[in-house]
C-alpha cells in the first residue's frame, strides 16, 4: 500500500479533497484486508499531510489577504494623497483669482512656495521682451534681487518644457547661481524654474528652492507645479491683457494732465520745466528726478535746469547729485532710452543710494540737447508705463526747451539792438549758456539764471 501511496497531484482544494477521499477509501480496503497496523500508520500520515497542506494553505491565504491589505492601504494613500493634492490645488487657484490685482495674487503664490523665507527663497521673474526682470522675491537677499539673471537656455527649455530642475553642477554652472550671494546659495540645495505660459507665450517664471505641498514625492510635486503653473498663467495673461487696457487709458490721462500743466500760464519757460519735472517724477513714481543740459563743449560739465522728488538729506546730497550727472553724462553720449539696474548700474559708477535708472535723452535732429534722468531708491525697474510717461514728458520738455532757447536769443538780441550794440548773438549756445546757468546752493526757483520774463 505504500509502496502505491503518492502525494496530492495538484494543490487545488478540490482535486486534494477526491485524492484523500480515495485514499482513504484504499485504506479502509486495506484494513478489512488485515493490514489494521499500516492502515493506521498511513492514516496518522494522511492527518499529518493534510495539517502540513492546511498550514501552508493558511499560510498562502494570509499572505493573499496581507497583499491585498497592502494593495488597499496603498490605493487608500494614493487616493487621501491626491486629494489632498487637488484640495491645495483649488484652493490655491480659489485665492489666486480671488485677488485684486496681478501683483497681490503672484505675491500670494510665492508665499505658497515659500511659507518660510529663512529656509528658502522664491522669486517672479517678469518677461519683459525676452529681458527677465525681478518683479517680486520672497526669501531673496537685497543684493540678489537687484541682480538675479536668468540664463537664456533656462528661458528657452521651461518655454519647452514647463519646469527645469537644477542641482548639484548643472546648477553651479548657470549664470542663475553665479547672481546670488553667500546668504541665498546656502538656502538651495536645488532650484527650480517654473514658466507661466500662456497661448505659447512665456510671460514670466516663478524661480523657488521648494516646491509644494511638501511630503509628497517630488514627481508629483513636479506635475503639480506644472499643473498650476499652466492655469496661473493663463488667468494671469487674461489680467494682464485687462490691466494693459486700463493701464493705457491711465497712461492717456497722465499725459492729459500733463498738458494741461503745461498749457497753464507760467511767469517764464523755467518755472514750466520744473514743474514739469516735478510731475514727471511722481507720476513715473521715481524717487528723484533732474533735467540736465549738455554742456556747450564736449568734456564740460552738465548743467542742472532742473529737479523733483523727496528732499535728500545734507549727507548724501552730494552724492545723489553726482551719481545723477553720471547717469545724465551716459544719456547725453547717445540717443537710446537707458534702463539701467543692479550690474548695469555698477558698471555705470553707481553703486549706492539707487537700485534702477530711466535716462531719456532729448534728441534734436544734430544733438542730444538734455536729459531727463528719474532714478529709484527701492528694488524694481521702472514700469513700461512709467518709461512712455517719460518719453513723452521728455518730448514735451524738449519742446519748451528750444522755445525757451529761441525766446533767450530773441530778448539777448533786442537788448543788444536797444544798447545799440554791434555784436551780434553768434549761435544757441550763448543762448543756452543763459538758460543753463546753475547757482549752486541757491533756491530751485532761482537756480537758472533765465532772461525770459
Amino acid at each position: 500500500m505504500f509502496d502505491s501511496l503518492s502525494l496530492p497531484p495538484t494543490r487545488d482544494a478540490i482535486a486534494v479533497t477526491v485524492w484523500l477521499l480515495a485514499t482513504w477509501n484504499d485504506v479502509l480496503n486495506h484494513a478489512a484486508s488485515g493490514g489494521y497496523a499500516a492502515a493506521l500508520a498511513t492514516i496518522c500520515l494522511l492527518q499529518y499531510m493534510a495539517h502540513v497542506y492546511g498550514l501552508s494553505s493558511s499560510r498562502r491565504r494570509e499572505e493573499r489577504h496581507r497583499e491585498e491589505i497592502t494593495g488597499l492601504s496603498n490605493e487608500l494613500n494614493n487616493l487621501q494623497r491626491d486629494r489632498q493634492v487637488s484640495r491645495y490645488e483649488n484652493q490655491l487657484l480659489r485665492d489666486f483669482v480671488a485677488q485684486s490685482d496681478s501683483n497681490r495674487a503672484l505675491a500670494l503664490v510665492l508665499r505658497r512656495f515659500m511659507t518660510n523665507p529663512d529656509e528658502g527663497f522664491a522669486a517672479f521673474l517678469r518677461n519683459d521682451d525676452g529681458r527677465f526682470v525681478v518683479d517680486q522675491t520672497r526669501g531673496l537677499s537685497q543684493t540678489a534681487t537687484t541682480r538675479l539673471t536668468l540664463d537664456k537656455s533656462i528661458a528657452a527649455q521651461v518655454a519647452l518644457d514647463f519646469s527645469v530642475t537644477l542641482e548639484g553642477q548643472e546648477l553651479s554652472r548657470t549664470d542663475l547661481w553665479a547672481s546670488l550671494d553667500g546668504t541665498d546659495r546656502a538656502k538651495a540645495q536645488q532650484i527650480f524654474v517654473l514658466g507661466l505660459i500662456n497661448n505659447g507665450e512665456l510671460l514670466g517664471v516663478i524661480v523657488t528652492t521648494q516646491l509644494v505641498p511638501p511630503g509628497i514625492p517630488r514627481p508629483q510635486q513636479i506635475e503639480l507645479a506644472e499643473r498650476l503653473m499652466l492655469s496661473i498663467g493663463t488667468t494671469f495673461g487674461q489680467r494682464q491683457s485687462f490691466e494693459e487696457q486700463q493701464s493705457r487709458l491711465h497712461l492717456t490721462n497722465e499725459m492729459l494732465q500733463l498738458r494741461e500743466i503745461a498749457d497753464r500760464k507760467y511767469d517764464n519757460s523755467i518755472k514750466l520745466i520744473e514743474e514739469l519735472v516735478r510731475q514727471l517724477t511722481r507720476r513715473c513714481q521715481a524717487t528723484r528726478g533732474a533735467l540736465l543740459l549738455a554742456p556747450p563743449e564736449p568734456g564740460g560739465p552738465v548743467r542742472l535746469v532742473a529737479e523733483g522728488g523727496d528732499p535728500l538729506a545734507i549727507g548724501i546730497r552730494d552724492t545723489a547729485q553726482k551719481h545723477i550727472d553720471i547717469l545724465g553724462r551716459e544719456g547725453l553720449g547717445g540717443q537710446d532710452v537707458l534702463r539701467l539696474d543692479g550690474d548695469a548700474l555698477g558698471k555705470s559708477g553707481v553703486k549706492t543710494l539707487f537700485a534702477s535708472a530711466l535716462v531719456v535723452p532729448l534728441v534734436q535732429p544734430h544733438a542730444t540737447i538734455a536729459a531727463l534722468v528719474l532714478v529709484r531708491s527701492k528694488s524694481g525697474g521702472f514700469s513700461r508705463d512709467s518709461e512712455a510717461l517719460a518719453r513723452w514728458g521728455a518730448d514735451h520738455l524738449k519742446s519748451v526747451l528750444s522755445r525757451a532757447v529761441t525766446q533767450a536769443a530773441t530778448e539777448r538780441l533786442a537788448k543788444q539792438v536797444a544798447a545799440g550794440l554791434s555784436q551780434p548773438l553768434e549761435n544757441h549756445h550763448l543762448a543756452r549758456n543763459d538758460i543753463g546757468t546753475v547757482a549752486p546752493h541757491a533756491p530751485q526757483s532761482q537756480r537758472l539764471v533765465a532772461t525770459s520774463p
